[in-house]
């Protein structure tokens, strides 16, 4: 603005003016922004930010605001206490302008470093490992793990801080530390997916070879078993110390492709006890509904294991038949992504009747366990549908089967519960 302005004096003769003067104020604007730790949109409170003699104080957003400051070339500067001084030249124009403040410190800021390990104590490389910024973004500090499994974050500012593991392979894994005064160790153990079981990785039996899949601490038959001499699906299986298989349609081929389908004392091999071995081989059984819960409770993605979820009937869980299930061969789109790496087929059945349903929609797994009127107790796996259905029926239907060993896995983690994606020490 241009002001214009004189002296005058008035007496009784009048008023005299003097010369007339006039002056420019300067044009100002408004200068603001936030103070971020550098490499991050962590924000620092507490910074003084200055233009000339306006400057304010960042609280904990880190944002500030300078009013009223002269447009054209300025220097802008942010200090606080141990932080390295920050000083910028800027040019402001009529508008305004936004400035965006990083601030470093060797007193504030610490290195994060550890070893990533998954359920069998195996190191995980190329983990992208990376530190959140308050708003749940990623930020530009991040590392990846080498090959034998160790990372290391320089330079994290001080506080409370999210730290995020990230591998195809593995269940993702966020946990929150404070970091405050000294550098901090921080040892993770990853829920790595479609591991073989250590010692077991595969299986011969009867002229098959079975691969084995770890999920938790449980280590199952990756394949339907797929034992016996094939009989006809008009034809009832006996007692006779002859295993004896349906074939979908009555086709071999169908066996070699979905594993063969089994009426249920056969399969238990002529006896009811739970866990038996049944027509698994030596240190492997039939798993128990109990067994089916924890295999349900470890995949699913909202209901743990444990959880009463587990214990009804009809159809239930969140999201477990989906990560069960295989990535192709189901009809209608109904696929999995079988992050697991059980590789569930949708074999269908073998009818009462003799005749066979539901190729490419179904997925039937006989437990070992029996429910309410002495009828066995099954899995369904639709393709409709990501859950999973626990029902009873007779044992004169064929279903699929799979092997579960004997024993708890000693060299893996157990993955259940409030610690299912991970664990750190």
């Amino acid at each position: 603005m241009t002001y214009f302005l004189s002296a005058y004096a008035t007496n009784s003769v009048g008023t005299t003016y003097g010369d007339e003067l006039s002056f420019t104020t300067l044009q100002a604007a408004n200068v603001e922004g936030y103070t971020y730790y550098a490499g991050s949109t962590i924000p620092v409170s507490g910074v003084t930010v200055s233009i000339n003699e306006i400057n304010y104080t960042t609280g904990s957003t880190g944002y500030y605001e300078l009013n009223n400051v002269p447009i054209g070339n300025q220097t802008i500067t942010a200090t606080k206490p141990d932080y390295d001084p920050f000083s910028q030249s800027i040019n402001i124009p009529p508008e305004g302008i936004e400035v965006l403040i990083e601030m470093t410190s060797g007193v504030y800021t610490h290195n994060v470093f550890g070893t990533i390990i998954n359920q069998v104590y195996d190191p995980i490389s190329e983990v992208y490992v990376i530190v959140l910024n308050p708003d749940g973004t990623e930020s530009d500090l991040a590392t990846t793990s080498s090959s034998s499994g160790y990372y290391q974050i320089p330079s994290i500012p001080q506080g409370q801080r999210t730290i995020r593991f990230i591998k195809e392979i593995c269940e993702p894994y966020e946990i929150v530390i404070f970091m405050a005064n000294s550098d901090y160790q921080l040892d993770v153990e990853l829920l790595e997916y479609d591991l073989p079981c250590p010692g077991y990785e595969t299986v011969q039996y009867e002229g098959q070879i079975y691969n084995t899949v770890l999920i938790g601490d449980k280590c199952w038959f990756k394949e339907n078993l797929n034992v016996g001499i094939m009989i006809d699906g008009d034809e009832s299986m006996e007692d006779n110390e002859i295993i004896e298989k349906y074939c979908y349609g009555n086709d071999l081929s169908n066996c070699n492709s979905y594993g063969a389908l089994y009426q249920w004392d056969e399969m238990m091999q002529y006896v009811t006890t739970p866990g038996t071995q049944g027509i698994c081989p030596s240190g492997w059984h039939i798993p128990t509904d109990d067994e089916w819960k924890i295999l349900e409770g470890t995949v699913d993605s909202q209901y743990g294991v444990g959880d009463p979820e587990w214990d009804d009937t009809g159809l239930r869980g969140f999201d477990a038949g989906f990560h069960l299930k295989s990535t192709t061969g189901w009809n209608s789109n109904g696929n999995g992504d079988d992050s697991f790496g059980f590789a569930a087929l949708p074999g269908g059945a073998r009818s009462q009747n003799g005749g066979f349903t539901s190729l490419g929609y179904h997925a039937l797994f006989w437990s070992s366990a029996e429910g309410s009127g002495s009828y066995p107790l099954y899995r369904d796996l639709h393709y409709y549908d990501d859950g999973v259905s626990r029902y009873i029926n007779y044992e004169t239907y064929g279903f699929s089967a799979r092997c579960l060993q004997d024993w708890a896995h000693p060299d893996a983690h157990k993955t259940t519960g409030d610690n299912k994606p991970g664990q750190y020490k």
